[in-house]
């Protein structure tokens, strides 16, 4: 009855919000019965957090935090809530975008001092997608419409960890991209060693654009799809027919592997520095 006193003279207002409520209770459905079968703890949501570099505090805040301790060492891994699909692409990473999560990760990992080790990020799809289904498979209705919220991102490729992430796992993950054959872990994945490389590498990129802005390069360069939906473009005013200002140059990888690229990118950064 108070949502309705609030939106009462807007008909959209009050279908957005009963929309809200719907995907809302499918979300919490769907995570009560990820928890009934994980053996992490949520230890944390909505947590801020912050890190200096230089003379630059960078802050943040993480939808929830997920932490597992096994002997003397806790593995974190970092969820967040988001209005769409999304999942790690390591071409985007390598040419800075959508680094956020990973940034976090670093942060309350390799950048902590507890000695925590990251386990990996994912992102939850909060939507309302339609579901085709035939007559006869009406059995299976709920499990389709649970693939619909199925989580994306990347874990490292621990038999352990992902156990504990998911106890009843066999074949395909019901709750994210990847899978376990008895022997190995496949999908989006990486080792713990090539996690860490990765989130030097995110950092390196964070240190790099921080020297540019304090340099006093501040022209905007963003990507080519970027400015479709920002909020700033009247601010930033950017306009690629003046002078001086380009959409940003990305790198394209070149194989189908991108993951396989990447490190290789990376490594022979290394090997020239």
């Amino acid at each position: 009855e108070d949502t309705k006193l609030i939106v009462e003279d807007s008909k959209r207002q009050y279908s957005i919000i009963k929309k809200l409520k719907k995907i809302s209770k499918k979300a919490t459905s769907l995570i009560i019965k990820q928890k009934t079968y994980n053996s992490f703890a949520t230890v944390a949501t909505e947590k801020s957090i912050s890190m200096k570099a230089g003379d630059v505090i960078y802050e943040g805040k993480v939808d929830r935090i997920d932490a597992l301790k096994i002997g003397d060492k806790e593995y974190i891994q970092v969820i967040d809530y988001k209005s769409a699909e999304k999942d790690i692409n390591f071409e985007d990473i390598y040419n800075g975008i959508n680094i956020q999560m990973l940034f976090y990760l670093y942060v309350l990992t390799i950048k902590n001092k507890d000695g925590n080790l990251p386990y990996g990020v994912l992102y939850f799809p909060m939507i309302d997608k339609n579901v085709l289904i035939e007559d006869e498979d009406m059995s299976t209705l709920e499990e389709k419409i649970e693939q619909t919220m199925k989580m994306r991102g990347l874990l490292t490729d621990d038999i352990t960890l992902l156990k504990a992430f998911e106890n009843d796992i066999e074949g395909k993950s019901k709750y994210t991209e990847v899978k376990f054959d008895g022997q190995k872990v496949s999908g989006n994945v990486v080792s713990d060693e090539q996690m860490k490389k990765l989130l030097k590498k995110v950092l390196d990129i964070i240190k790099e654009n921080q020297g540019e802005i304090l340099s006093g390069n501040i022209i905007p360069r963003p990507t080519d799809k970027a400015c479709t939906y920002c909020d700033y473009k009247n601010i930033c005013k950017f306009d690629e027919s003046i002078k001086g200002y380009d959409y940003k140059r990305q790198v394209k990888f070149k194989s189908r592997d991108k993951k396989v690229e990447f490190f290789s990118r990376i490594e022979e950064e290394v090997t020239n520095e």
